[in-house]
């Protein structure tokens, strides 16, 4: 939210004061483009100018000012609310993969445990005992198969 009020602010303040310039200079928009091309024209500063035109022109500039804040300030509130939804997503992210990881490390310490080597050897060696009674069972199937003839 900070790094965003830094670029909103100083966009702002420049806005101010050149708004606040041209109402001094007592140019509108409109003269802006004419003034380019023209150079500064004798004033009569013996003149007395109303107030009541640079009150209304302050008047727009404060409003477009605070019609900027107000959009700002909108696009603010759903930066926020998307920065939210994001860090949610990373802390959920986070905690499924670290979850990951542990259900991973307990199989991998599981399979080279001492217990699960032992398990292997002694099936390793029930395998090669099955195979000796198979081969002693057929060479007494055929011993009784040669008898019986």
């Amino acid at each position: 939210m900070w790094s965003n009020l830094i670029y909103i602010v100083p966009i702002a303040w420049f806005l101010m004061v050149s708004a606040r310039a041209d109402v001094q200079r007592g140019r509108t928009n409109d003269d802006k483009e004419h003034n380019l091309f023209h150079s500064k024209k004798r004033t009569d500063r013996n003149r007395l100018t109303s107030t009541t035109g640079r009150a209304f022109v302050r008047d727009e500039v404060v409003e477009k000012f605070v019609e900027t804040l107000m959009s700002s300030e909108r696009y603010l509130k759903m930066i926020e609310s998307v920065e939210r939804k994001v860090n949610h997503l990373d802390t959920t992210f986070h905690e499924r993969t670290n979850s990951i990881l542990k259900y991973l490390s307990e199989i991998v310490t599981m399979l080279k445990s001492p217990s699960s080597a032992t398990i292997e050897n002694a099936l390793t060696h029930f395998k090669t005992d099955l195979e000796k009674l198979k081969q002693t069972l057929s060479e007494r199937t055929d011993d009784t198969h040669i008898q019986g003839k």
